[in-house]
C-alpha cells in the first residue's frame, strides 16, 4: 500500500469516528487550567453568549501531518496575542461550518475544503463564547495570507509532537491574583498553547490515537 492510500485511510478513518459519539469534556479537561484540581473557569454557560467556530486544519506533510495554528493578533477584544485556531464568531444567518470557512479565509487567506467533521463545543468564560470545532484535511501545505488586524503570524506544526505525552507540560501561572496549574505546549518562541485551544486540540488528539 503506497502512502496517498494509507492517507486516505487515515481520513476516511477520522471521518467515521467524528460521525460517532466524541470523548468531549473527559478529553478536553486533561489541558483545562485548575485550581486544586477543579477547572479555574466554568464550562457551562449562562443564558446570554456567543456563537462561534475555529478550524482544525491537516495538512499532509511527507509521512506524516501538521496542524495549522495562528498567533491572535494583540489589537483583539478578547484572548489577544494567544495560540488559536482561526476562526471567530457567526454573522447573522450563518452557520458554525460557514463561520469556520469565512474566518479561516479572512484570516489566512487559505480556502479550506475537503470537512472532515466537527468536535464537541466548547464554552470559554472570558469572552462568553460557544465555540464549534470542525476538522478540515488538504493534500499539501498550502501558502498564506495573513490579516493583520486579526492575526500576527500563522504557521503549521507536527502532529507527531502533541501525540507525545511528555510534551505536555504544566506550569503555574498567576491569573487574576490566582495561582493555577495550566497545561500547555510549547510551540512558539513568545507564547504557550494554553486554555481554549489547547482543550480542543485535547480531544482532537485523543481521537487520533483512537483510531492510529
Amino acid at each position: 500500500m503506497n502512502y496517498n492510500q494509507d492517507n486516505q485511510i487515515i481520513i476516511e478513518k477520522l471521518q467515521k469516528r467524528l460521525k460517532k459519539n466524541l470523548p468531549g469534556e473527559k478529553s478536553q479537561l486533561k489541558m483545562a487550567p485548575l485550581i486544586n484540581d477543579i477547572p479555574y473557569r466554568k464550562l457551562v454557560p449562562d443564558n446570554n453568549f456567543y456563537e462561534s467556530a475555529v478550524l482544525l486544519l491537516l495538512c499532509k506533510n511527507e509521512n506524516t501531518f501538521d496542524i495549522l495554528f495562528t498567533l491572535r493578533s494583540k489589537k483583539l477584544a478578547s484572548h489577544r496575542g494567544q495560540i488559536s485556531f482561526p476562526g471567530g464568531r457567526l454573522e447573522k444567518s450563518e452557520s458554525h461550518l460557514e463561520a469556520a470557512i469565512r474566518e479561516t479565509y479572512e484570516e489566512t487567506a487559505i480556502q479550506p475544503n475537503n470537512i472532515v467533521g466537527s468536535l464537541s463545543k466548547l464554552y470559554v468564560a472570558p469572552s462568553k463564547t460557544i465555540i464549534t470545532p470542525y476538522v478540515a484535511f488538504s493534500e499539501k501545505k498550502t501558502d498564506f495570507t495573513i490579516n493583520e488586524d486579526e492575526v500576527e503570524e500563522a504557521f503549521f506544526y507536527p502532529i507527531d509532537f502533541f501525540l507525545n505525552e511528555e510534551n505536555k507540560l504544566t506550569e503555574k501561572w498567576n491569573l487574576q491574583n490566582q495561582i493555577v496549574d495550566v497545561p500547555l505546549w510549547k510551540i512558539h518562541k513568545t507564547t504557550a498553547l494554553w486554555g481554549a485551544t489547547a482543550m480542543i486540540l485535547s480531544e482532537f488528539i485523543d481521537i487520533w490515537k483512537e483510531i492510529n
